[in-house]
């Protein structure tokens, strides 16, 4: 018996679901694929990245962050364009004595319960913008998340933190 009947026992064994199918219809493959042409081969490749992307776009697409990561820049813009700006500082005291933001309220990240901070967030307007920064960025794309959580609607996050913003 040739090859196309290995594979026929292969797909029976997976379809009854035997534990030796997977195995033996991917050794059935490998074998079928060792006689196919070169191109044969690449579209297959070509097909296996094409899906491997699909499945990539997704993964970045539901991880992906909700609220604004914006530059310095685009940060300072927007601040002197609202009235009245929230800005939550979430740097540690020590840090917020080396300079800041005028008008910020601290929240130390680092120091706080993830508890603690839902409950310091709670003296902001969720529906009124609110600018958030730390020392370089990693503390306030957390506390940016758990402001997402927590039902704030428009969030802008200064990318690179405090250094970026001083430069």
């Amino acid at each position: 018996m040739g090859h196309p009947s290995l594979h026929s026992v292969a797909r029976v064994a997976m379809l009854r679901g035997s534990l030796f199918a997977r195995p033996l219809l991917e050794h059935s493959l490998y074998v079928a694929s060792s006689f196919a042409t070169t191109s044969q081969r690449l579209s297959k490749i070509t097909l296996l990245l094409v899906a491997f992307g699909f499945l990539m776009s997704g993964c970045t697409e539901s991880a992906q962050e909700e609220f604004a990561s914006i530059s310095p820049e685009v940060f300072k813009a927007k601040l002197a364009a609202t009235d009245n700006p929230q800005i939550l500082d979430v740097r540690t005291p020590g840090e917020i004595a080396a300079g800041n933001i005028k008008g910020h309220t601290a929240l130390d990240y680092m120091d706080l319960s993830e508890a603690e901070f839902l409950k310091g967030i709670e003296q902001f307007d969720k529906d009124e913008p609110i600018f958030v920064y730390c020392k370089s960025g990693g503390r306030s794309k957390k506390a940016c998340s758990l402001l997402e959580q927590a039902g704030f609607s428009e969030i802008y996050e200064l990318d690179g933190g405090f250094i970026s913003y001083q430069e």
